[in-house]
């Protein structure tokens, strides 16, 4: 499958190839170079290869590096650890006009309610989806860089996070078909998609199971969802459950020495992170 567009917002284009899932599995091997689990970056040594459950038959992504690191393996699985930021690049297309903190919406989709954000404009569209914690609101730092080169920001409230509401009584489904969901509520065919963290885990299976609605795929900060037994052993010793899940928000999603070196980033991320669970729709 063949995509003729990059996302001309990151610094590196590259192209791989991305195993396509029908619910069966398989071992890879891929080298593991960086990994973060919710605590900030942990080097690992890039000989040590691990494995990654994947499946289904190969299909051709084209992955956007922005000033990160990219682990690939050679028969062509990506997963793409990346600092999300726009440094340089346009698209044609008119940029999307309005206020940078764009207001919230709501699509009534069988059995759940999905709260967005859409700047609308006639640029090419990016979706951005939040970490577990937070909402829709905390990307709102990045409308005006995206409207400025060009595209279309739309974010959305996974069930689970923010105001989205699941009815009690409906299939619980999945959250790469609320995406697919979404996306044809408003009509948009194809699009860019910027998965961060747990975001970047609904991204790759939202390219596993639709891939020819994509023009590129991003993953930030994210190990993707690894499944292997000696990864979740590492996570498991990285952040000790259930005591870590039980800790604030801002200590599992913000490194220490993020914390300490950026004391006003911390206190708004805690602010964004706060109004996420504000109120409901």
């Amino acid at each position: 499958m063949e995509y003729g567009e990059a996302l001309h917002m990151g610094t590196v284009h590259t192209r791989c190839s991305i195993a396509n899932p029908n619910r069966r599995t398989k071992s890879a091997a891929i080298p593991k170079i960086l990994v973060d689990t919710g605590r900030g970056y942990t080097w690992v040594p890039a000989p040590t290869i691990e494995r990654l459950s994947i499946g289904r038959e190969k299909k051709d992504v084209r992955f956007v590096m922005a000033n990160g690191v990219m682990i690939t393996r050679s028969v062509g699985f990506a997963i793409m650890v990346a600092a999300l930021g726009v440094v340089s690049g346009r698209v044609e297309g008119q940029s999307s006009t309005g206020p940078d903190v764009v207001a919230e919406a709501v699509a009534h989709l069988p059995g759940r309610e999905i709260v967005f954000r859409d700047a609308g404009g006639s640029g090419v569209p990016i979706v951005f989806l939040h970490a577990g914690t937070g909402s829709s609101i905390v990307w709102q730092h990045q409308i005006a860089a995206v409207r400025a080169a060009g595209y279309r920001f739309v974010a959305y409230d996974r069930l689970g996070s923010g105001r989205s509401v699941l009815d009690p009584r409906a299939e619980p489904g999945s959250a790469a078909d609320d995406l697919q969901g979404l996306m044809d509520h408003l009509k948009i065919e194809r699009f860019h998609l910027v998965g961060t963290a747990a975001g970047g885990i609904v991204a790759l299976d939202y390219a596993l199971s639709f891939p020819q609605r994509l023009r590129c795929l991003v993953v930030a900060n994210s190990i993707g969802g690894v499944q292997d037994d000696d990864y979740l052993a590492m996570g498991r010793r990285m952040r000790p459950s259930p005591q870590f899940d039980s800790m604030p928000a801002e200590f599992r999603e913000l490194g220490p020495s993020y914390r300490a070196a950026n004391p006003a980033g911390t206190a708004r991320w805690m602010e964004l992170e706060h109004e996420s669970h504000a109120t409901t729709p």
